[in-house]
């Protein structure tokens, strides 16, 4: 007979499920905590929140400036390109 230590442990099983029910609270657009988002106190939001101005990933948009150019070339199949990004300085 072979025995062997259990992969996972009872703590593990419970970390996991702790983590899927808080993946399963958030927003599925902001993912903030839905607990937090829709409270309301006296008919009012208990939380207020704010939006701060977007910032601009530089790489991201160097990366969609080069793409744009190459689908302007008449690609064959844009989908299957694989692209990635090289940080130059």
């Amino acid at each position: 007979m072979t025995t062997w230590a259990p992969r996972w442990l009872e703590e593990d099983y419970a970390w996991a499920a702790a983590y899927l029910r808080w993946q399963a609270g958030q927003c599925p657009a902001c993912r903030l905590q839905l607990s937090d988002t829709t409270a309301m106190r006296d008919g009012e939001p208990v939380h207020s929140y704010k939006v701060p101005p977007p910032r601009r990933c530089q790489a991201c948009d160097e990366l969609i400036k080069v793409q744009h150019a190459h689908s302007k070339k008449g690609s064959v199949r844009e989908g299957a390109l694989l692209w990635h990004i090289e940080q130059t300085s």
